[in-house]
């Protein structure tokens, strides 16, 4: 069953953002006062407190669930509907192209303000891999199916 499952996701979430959260307040007392180990203690203890909230609020919304057996089969009857898989698949196909454009319009941007090279090729190359993956999954699907 899929609340299973994301209950045991939840939980790891939790005990990974501990472990990060507490290498980050490892580093900032015991670590060398650099700016290096600075920026490294504040990524681990921003990950950390991210992964215990996000894994607390996936196990509160499951618990939520389990009072409420009704709106879980609703849920569950919502997600394996095919009209409601199009439609989520549709959303996921056009958000994709508008973030596509939007990158080729920040790798203008770049150009215009004499940003770095490698910024704006960059930026190009991830709008190429789009395609390029596009292409590769449309030919793989259009074998599964």
């Amino acid at each position: 069953m899929k609340i299973k499952q994301d209950e045991k996701l939840n939980k790891a979430m939790v005990i990974f953002g501990v472990i990060i959260l507490i290498v980050g307040l490892i580093i900032l007392v015991a670590g060398p006062s650099s700016d290096v180990w600075d920026r490294a203690s504040s990524l681990c203890t921003g990950l950390g407190f991210g992964a215990i909230c996000g894994g607390l609020g996936g196990l509160y919304g499951i618990r939520k669930l389990r009072k409420d057996p009704a709106k879980f089969k609703q849920i569950e009857v919502e997600r394996k509907d095919e009209r409601n898989t199009f439609i989520k698949c549709k959303a996921k196909a056009m958000s994709g192209e508008i973030i596509n454009w939007m990158v080729i319009i920040i790798a203008y941007v770049c150009i215009v303000m004499n940003a770095p090279s490698w910024t704006t090729m960059s930026l190009l190359a991830i709008f190429i891999l789009k395609y390029i993956f596009e292409i590769i999954l449309a030919n793989q699907y259009a074998k599964k199916f």
